[in-house]
């Protein structure tokens, strides 16, 4: 990945390429040059915009704040301390883009859509697209995946709804997702089961509450509603999260393994692709499998992409490459899948 310094000194873009320069003794030389983050996958039945972002082949030529970072003017909060962006905004909304889809990204524990390169990245496929785009963070950061889920379904719900001319269920969303936002999305599609025409996690980790809850609390404190854990983590400022017990035990409803597997959902013509990498120490990549064989079980269409040298982010330029044609293919897959519905 860039440094920080390197990407704000210059960037330029030449074709196909986007080259970095440094400045050394007044002179800016070429630091290193990045080709486009993805070029869209081969044709199946692609609706007219995914035609035209094939032949463009330039959907994520650059990665600045001038032309495919999410507007930061555009950020909102909830009444409850939300922060969500949905573009457009419900309040611009006309003729011509309701019942657009929407492509929405959902980022993990305690991270935050702007500061996520996945983020901006199905922002910019959505904007290439025409296509409405929806994110949020969760809020409050210490609570529940309960809590969480439940904030997400109101923003869900409002913004299919908004989006929405006639029936609500001629709506269609994609869902991309970071770490534990596979979590909730997998819990979103089978409460909106007729909106969410395919699911891209990255990194999926669910059910890691009662992981950790099992085998890294002490054991003295894991009945403890009063107890804060502090567990490390190299993400954090600090050195670790301060983490409530009694999230970790309300998010027990939530549970997408246990629980008898009542969670799980069984989607129809809702492909599921999970990204993982395969030096995931985070989510080790057993769990994914796992993850994937019970979604199979379960009577729904699953694809595992490994890949072999990375880590939980995935956030290198050709990791966000390889997420890029996923994506693509997600949704040029949706698209066919709903022309051949009756």
């Amino acid at each position: 990945m860039l440094k920080k310094e390197q990407i704000l000194t210059k960037i330029v873009r030449r074709g196909k390429h986007i080259e970095y320069f440094k400045k050394v003794d007044n002179t800016y030389k070429l630091s290193q040059s990045v080709q486009f983050f993805f070029s869209p996958p081969s044709a199946i039945c692609l609706t007219d915009k995914i035609r035209r972002l094939k032949k463009t082949n330039n959907i994520a030529h650059s990665f600045s704040e001038t032309n495919t970072m999410i507007p930061a003017r555009l950020v909102r909060q909830t009444a409850s301390g939300t922060k969500y962006v949905t573009i457009p905004s419900p309040s611009s909304l006309s003729a011509a883009t309701s019942n657009t889809p929407t492509i929405c990204f959902i980022p993990g524990y305690r991270s935050e859509f702007m500061a996520s390169h996945k983020s901006h990245l199905a922002y910019d496929i959505a904007r290439r697209l025409r296509y409405r785009f929806m994110a949020w963070d969760h809020h409050p950061v210490d609570g529940s995946v309960q809590q969480w889920y439940e904030a997400s379904c109101e923003l869900l719900a409002a913004e299919i709804q908004d989006g929405a001319s006639g029936d609500r269920n001629n709506n269609v969303v994609y869902l991309i997702s970071s770490s534990m936002g596979t979590w909730l999305s997998l819990l979103l599609a089978r409460r909106f089961s007729h909106n969410v025409r395919g699911i891209l996690g990255i990194g999926s980790g669910v059910d890691f509450t009662e992981r950790w809850l099992q085998n890294e609390v002490p054991v003295d404190h894991r009945c403890d509603r009063t107890y804060v854990w502090k567990r490390p983590s190299q993400y954090d400022p600090s050195g670790y999260y301060a983490v409530p017990v009694a999230s970790l035990l309300d998010s027990r409803p939530m549970l997408i393994m246990d629980n008898d597997r009542r969670n799980l959902p069984t989607l129809s013509n809702c492909p599921i692709t999970l990204i993982h990498g395969g030096q995931d120490v985070d989510v080790p990549l057993s769990l994914a499998q796992d993850l994937a064989r019970e979604l199979q079980l379960h009577g729904n269409e699953v694809v595992l992409d490994i890949i072999e040298d990375g880590d939980h982010r995935l956030s290198r330029p050709h990791d966000l490459q390889r997420i890029g044609k996923r994506a693509i293919g997600m949704v040029a897959k949706g698209e066919t899948l709903h022309k051949m519905k009756p």
